[in-house]
């Protein structure tokens, strides 16, 4: 008697016993466990930030140099790798500026900064001083231009490139441009004038010193050596000896 007290003590301690029902699906016909669904936000990052294959990006750059016709020198450019430097630092959220952006904002706002750049140059001629150069060119639609640039001791800055396609380079019409640009620059910021020695340069040249007593025209070396190659180019020996030397160079060179 004592001993079903105990046990009856003993089992009344514990929660009461309850039956778990069996469901009344047949078995295995229950519902499985499944993984959560994949979040298209988390794909989508993971494809964003999925690094390229190497030979991916070289493609990509052989396309652009290849299909846009740009000189392969541009990868020696300081600049070139700025701007890829950048570009990856930023990460694949930039968005590249656009054509609109590109010719009328961003113009601006370079020749903004270029402005500010030169500006203390500028101001150094006072001091210094610089010499004007002046030189004809052609672009590579052979279109002349003539080009102005200002020479002091801490850089060469470059004033201008005027179109001249509808003009004839007379005197007068290089005078202008060199009064001109004089004119910007301040007439006593300026020592000297360098052009060639064509004879519409030297007779503007005159024209300068004329309206300008203060200035002095110096004519450009590289150009006086060439002429005077040319002259003795035209020499009788001379003449004879670079004919024969180019005898072997056009054998050697011609397929």
């Amino acid at each position: 008697m004592g001993r079903e007290n105990a046990i009856n003590s003993t089992t009344s301690s514990f929660p009461p016993f309850v039956a778990c029902t069996t469901s009344s699906m047949p078995y295995g016909s229950q519902r499985e466990p499944t993984l959560p669904d994949v979040d298209p936000i988390q794909q989508t990052l993971e494809k964003a930030w999925k690094p390229l294959e190497r030979n991916e990006v070289d493609d990509a750059v052989y396309d652009f140099f290849i299909g846009c016709n740009i000189s392969f020198n541009t990868v020696k450019r300081p600049l070139f790798h700025d701007m890829l430097k950048k570009i990856n630092h930023f990460g694949p959220s930039y968005v590249l500026l656009s054509y609109e952006n590109l010719r009328s904002k961003g113009i601006d706002k370079r020749k903004q900064i270029i402005e500010e750049r030169v500006k203390p140059i500028r101001d150094s001629y006072a001091i210094s001083r610089c010499t004007l150069v002046s030189d004809g060119w052609s672009d590579r639609q052979s279109r002349p231009l003539v080009n102005t640039l200002a020479c002091c001791p801490q850089v060469v800055i470059h004033l201008s490139t005027i179109d001249s396609m509808d003009k004839t380079k007379t005197a007068k019409y290089l005078f202008q441009i060199l009064k001109d640009t004089i004119l910007s620059i301040g007439e006593d910021n300026i020592v000297q004038v360098v052009t060639d020695n064509a004879s519409n340069c030297f007779r503007a040249s005159e024209l300068l010193m004329e309206h300008f007593p203060k200035l002095f025209w110096t004519p450009c070396v590289a150009h006086c050596i060439d002429l005077a190659l040319h002259d003795i180019g035209k020499i009788g020996w001379v003449q004879v000896n670079i004919s024969q030397s180019r005898k072997p160079v056009t054998f050697l060179t011609t397929d």
